[in-house]
């Protein structure tokens, strides 16, 4: 039996959602387990999984600057960071132990390019997401072997994620760039996570960073 089921933990963001629609059109079966027993979806389905994909960080570490902690509600934000980080290696270890038998799946960790997320507008978790990289990092090479891939997808915001003059905004800090910047379509980042899932690839512990005009993750 091919494998062609994925399961997303949540499916809140518009990059999430694109993602679960490219998986329909490809003629995969996208799962949320938002609600459910994760541990009891992965073992009725184990056998059929194809891919786990963790949504974008649901919490936001505006306002939080390493630099500058005047005004900012440090307590709150630590708090969010530590739920988020803690939540996201529980998980890691519930998907690894279900679906290492079977040897088969990939586990991508969708994450927001914070600079460009930041020129737009939204909102940013950039120590969540180098929390998420550096533990898929880890995850690849003591898993890698049983068969399990770990990855990160780090996305510039959509182009659904902002209005026109947003986006004008956007154009106008990038200055001398801004002719070689523009948004993607969600579905364009979904298309190609399907892409990748249906094609065997001699990789593991990657971090593909999508964009038009690639900025970089801030530290």
């Amino acid at each position: 039996m091919k494998p062609d089921t994925v399961v997303f933990d949540k499916i809140h963001s518009v990059i999430a959602h694109a993602a679960a629609a490219a998986c329909t059109e490809a003629g995969m079966h996208p799962i949320s387990a938002e609600g459910v027993d994760l541990v009891e979806l992965l073992k009725s389905h184990c056998a059929r999984v194809q891919a786990f994909i963790f949504d974008i960080p649901s919490h936001s570490e505006d306002g939080f600057d390493p630099a500058n902690l005047v005004g900012a509600d440090v307590e709150k934000i630590c708090t969010q960071l530590d739920a988020e980080v803690s939540g996201f290696l529980a998980v890691c270890g519930d998907v690894t132990r279900a679906l290492s038998p079977h040897k088969q799946a990939a586990i991508w960790a969708l994450c927001a390019d914070d600079v460009a997320s930041d020129l737009a507008g939204g909102a940013t978790a950039p120590a969540a997401t180098q929390a998420r990289v550096g533990a898929l990092k880890s995850l690849a090479k003591e898993y890698g072997r049983m068969g399990l891939s770990y990855h990160a997808l780090v996305c510039q915001p959509p182009r659904e994620s902002a209005t026109a003059e947003q986006w004008r905004t956007v154009r106008g800090a990038l200055k001398v760039y801004a002719m070689r910047y523009k948004a993607p379509l969600a579905l364009e980042y979904g298309r190609f996570l399907v892409a990748v899932l249906n094609t065997s690839q001699a990789m593991n512990g990657s971090v593909v960073t999508m964009g038009v005009g690639v900025m970089e993750m801030g530290g």
